[in-house]
């Protein structure tokens, strides 16, 4: 049985390298155990969006920039200190009872988390999350179920979206794609828009979960389900094959 009455999937955005990532975007979601939003947050980091033009230029976010232009204008989204981002983070993980925060590719989002509050707090705070409240990654949790789906196989190789260098995707707007069955599906790529669709990840992989599988964030996540699939790949290839000789 699941212990956990909420949970908190949170996004960043970010600019700088990533190896030191700086966000300028944030937002969560607040979920229920049955995955309803009953709280959504999204701000813009003054710091970063207001004080650093040349660290702004090192990420990709000119397509954006009408997106938040018109968020800002509606007042729907607003530009805020990350002390103040951040005192409301905590707040919610105190009113919920938050012991797990999730996000797909959780290493670099936390990684990106401490790193700007522990720049723009000169070191006084190294760490987003409070303690106590558990990391916990989407990706390593799809890349063990969805991911290893023959079906999402197809899915993916029918439709070309197979990796340069010929792996299988486990990225939010692959998997999102495949549960809704759009392989044209286009990340927005704000805050708290890919937080909604990562959390349907997080509630199909909830679904289908095994005992085995983890969801402790990981570097290499996306590798769990490459073997299985180059194993499909062969037997699907040899099929076509035997398929045109046929003809």
């Amino acid at each position: 049985m699941d212990w956990v009455l909420y949970r908190i999937l949170i996004d960043t955005e970010t600019a700088g390298t990533t190896d030191a990532p700086i966000v300028y975007d944030i937002g969560w979601v607040v979920a229920d155990k049955d995955f309803n939003i009953v709280k959504s947050y999204q701000a813009l980091v003054s710091e970063t969006w207001h004080g650093n033009a040349d660290l702004m230029k090192t990420c990709y976010y000119a397509e954006k920039l009408p997106l938040y232009y018109a968020e800002l204008a509606n007042r729907s989204l607003t530009i805020e200190p990350l002390i103040t981002i951040w005192r409301e983070f905590a707040r919610d993980c105190e009113t919920y009872k938050i012991r797990e925060v999730w996000a797909h590719n959780a290493v670099f989002d936390r990684k990106a988390l401490n790193n700007t509050i522990k720049l723009y707090s000169n070191g006084f705070c190294g760490f987003f999350v409070p303690y106590g409240v558990q990391w916990h990654c989407t990706q390593a949790l799809a890349a063990e179920t969805i991911c290893k789906l023959q079906k999402y196989f197809q899915f993916c190789v029918e439709n070309k979206l197979l990796t340069e260098t010929g792996k299988l995707p486990t990225n939010a707007q692959a998997v999102y794609g495949f549960l809704i069955n759009d392989a044209s599906f286009q990340e927005e790529h704000t805050a708290l828009s890919d937080c909604i669709i990562e959390l349907k990840i997080l509630q199909e992989g909830k679904r289908r979960k095994h005992k085995k599988a983890t969801t402790i964030p990981a570097r290499g996540a996306w590798q769990r389900p490459q073997k299985k699939f180059q194993e499909w790949l062969k037997k699907f290839q040899k099929s076509i094959d035997k398929s045109n000789e046929s003809e």
